[in-house]
């Protein structure tokens, strides 16, 4: 297996990580994505020219979190890293996507002003702080991140987290998370050595760059009381880095969905909901109503909606809750294959939705509906993510493949989202004749869509956004 990567990139030393718990080998071919030369060769095998990139007798899957579930499906002896049990791996789906979504999105964010010489606003440190504090009450809850055992979970969140000292990042308020860290790294074979590698190769990368001015504001930024931070954004920011499934229907409508109609996660959700059939008890939730909030966080410690609640089990992060609603209730894996290779193409498209596709759309949903100026960076960047899914249909009729699966829920909310800021998908063939099919797949669309419209319309008007459309 080749496995191009970067030694300073957290993304990929989750991988590693698994590899050295597995026993596997993987064929190291270090990368620089900024090195013309070495981002052309890399875009010959994965059309969007990331790291990490893995390529397994000609299979290839990037995004981490994807390459990390191929590689356990395919080579653990046992389901411990990844248990088959759909309420245990809820949980693991969980926190892979608050990591990606969340703690990883929310450490992005506060230091990419740092690299622009500037401070992080109190919202920024506010809302990592958060991130923090919700690890913190996960391992607090249990040994490990989602379970009592160690998880992939465990391998992609210790990545996030580990690197805070390498910026003076003091973790003295979180006991729980540095007790975590040492129970996870006593379970890796040679983790000590690998984290000394990499400390010294990321501090050689900064000074080689002279970062001072980063270094001087995140000291500043430590110092803050306030404040849990991480350095791992830092080192993204430097790095850049149609049948219907058959379903069980031996169920009364046991299930709560906490959710809102305007909210895209929330419609991938419903969407797949209707097009398998099952019925839920819909709770409408305003996250800007202070008394639906309340109600929330009895549920849900993160208080963020689509939130599940199955028979008193609760999952949220919408893409969990896809997984965990089709490995429960479908009767067949067709909309989640377990075949490791077709799975790792579902588990990649779904990561680049969360971390590509949709964090495209809302910067330019952002700028639409205040009617700011539209800049030639978030039009590119946009852009460029349609491409990409323009690529993924090129010769499929889906986007991971000839079947529908999962992963067209929230590509297909995210691509038809854009005809309300009226931007013209007209350059995009593939997603056009694709989003025609997904039509077809959901009951009850045109009523789902007119709702989410009058959702939206209610909620830009109260926040001062009259005619924002």
């Amino acid at each position: 297996m080749d496995y191009y990567y970067s030694t300073i990139s957290p993304p990929c030393h989750s991988a590693i990580l698994l590899a050295k718990k597995l026993g596997i080998t993987l064929n190291l071919k270090k990368t620089n994505v900024h090195d013309p030369v070495e981002r052309d060769a890399l875009a010959k095998i994965n059309p969007q020219h990331t790291i990490p990139t893995l390529v397994d007798d000609g299979h290839v899957v990037w995004e981490s979190y994807a390459i990390v579930l191929y590689l356990v499906e395919k080579y653990a002896t046992d389901d411990t890293l990844y248990p088959k049990d759909p309420k245990v791996r809820s949980v693991v789906n969980q926190r892979l996507f608050f990591d990606i979504g969340t703690l990883y999105k929310n450490i992005i964010a506060n230091i990419g002003v740092l690299l622009k010489k500037e401070q992080p606003s109190d919202e920024a440190k506010q809302k990592l702080k958060q991130a923090i504090d919700l690890l913190e009450q996960f391992v607090s809850e249990r040994s490990y991140a989602a379970a009592d055992h160690l998880t992939v979970a465990d391998l992609c969140l210790i990545g996030t987290v580990k690197s805070l000292s390498w910026m003076q990042f003091d973790l003295e308020p979180y006991p729980a998370i540095r007790a975590w860290i040492d129970r996870v790294a006593a379970e890796i074979p040679g983790y000590e050595e690998f984290r000394k590698e990499v400390e010294a190769a990321t501090l050689a990368y900064i000074a080689t760059r002279q970062y001072h001015t980063l270094q001087r504001g995140l000291n500043t930024f430590a110092a803050d009381k306030n404040r849990p931070p991480s350095n791992r954004s830092c080192l993204l920011a430097v790095i850049d880095g149609s049948e219907r499934a058959p379903v069980s229907h031996d169920i009364a409508a046991t299930m709560d969905l906490y959710y809102h109609i305007r909210s895209p996660p929330c419609q991938s959700v419903a969407f797949l909901l209707k097009h398998l059939g099952l019925e839920v008890n819909h709770k409408t939730i305003s996250v800007y109503d202070a008394d639906d909030l309340e109600t929330l966080k009895k549920v849900n410690p993160q208080h963020t909606i689509p939130t599940l609640v199955d028979n008193g089990h609760v999952v949220w992060e919408s893409y969990a809750i896809l997984i965990y609603l089709v490995e429960k209730y479908a009767l067949d894996d067709s909309l989640y294959p377990k075949d490791p290779k077709e799975r790792s193409v579902v588990n990649q498209r779904l990561f680049f939705d969360i971390g590509t596709l949709q964090k495209s759309m809302m910067a330019y949903f952002q700028l639409h509906i205040r009617k700011l100026p539209m800049t030639d960076e978030v039009v590119d960047k946009l852009k460029r993510a349609l491409e990409l899914l323009e690529t993924f249909l090129q010769d499929r009729t889906y986007t991971a493949g000839e079947k529908l699966t999962i992963a067209d829920f929230p590509l297909f909310v995210c691509a038809s989202s854009l005809q309300w800021a009226k931007y013209d998908l007209a350059p995009f063939p593939n997603i056009v004749r694709w989003a025609a099919r997904m039509e077809t797949h959901i009951p009850d669309l045109e009523a789902m869509r007119k709702a989410a419209d009058e959702g939206i319309r209610v909620l830009l008007a109260s926040k001062g956004f009259q005619n924002a459309k």
